[in-house]
């Protein structure tokens, strides 16, 4: 029982944020949009891109894709901003780490 509460305590840290929203996951569901607008023949615009897998990805599909991020994800860095600001720099998606943060 202490192992899990030491769990969840660690999960409910701010620097955490990016591990349980993680890129993968990101990155699975631009390839779902991007599958679905290319089926559907409708065009897609992803928001708030965060990792350095998407962008190479929505790249190859211009014609039907357009993408923006915010200035927080493309200012701040994973783990220092969550060390300094704490809540305040949780938001969704997450901000990540400066390899992501270079791939915008």
């Amino acid at each position: 029982m202490k192992e899990l509460i030491h769990i969840a305590e660690e999960a409910a840290q701010p620097r955490t944020h990016p591990e349980w929203r993680d890129a993968e996951s990101a990155r699975l569901v631009t390839e779902l949009v991007l599958r679905i607008a290319r089926e559907t023949k409708r065009r897609a615009h992803v928001l708030h891109i965060t990792t350095a897998d998407e962008m190479p990805l929505l790249a190859k599909h211009k014609d039907i894709a357009t993408v923006e991020t915010t200035p927080q994800h493309l200012k701040l860095k994973a783990p220092d901003c969550y060390d300094r600001r704490g809540t305040f720099a949780q938001m969704n998606p997450p901000i990540r780490s400066a390899e992501h943060r270079a791939g915008h």
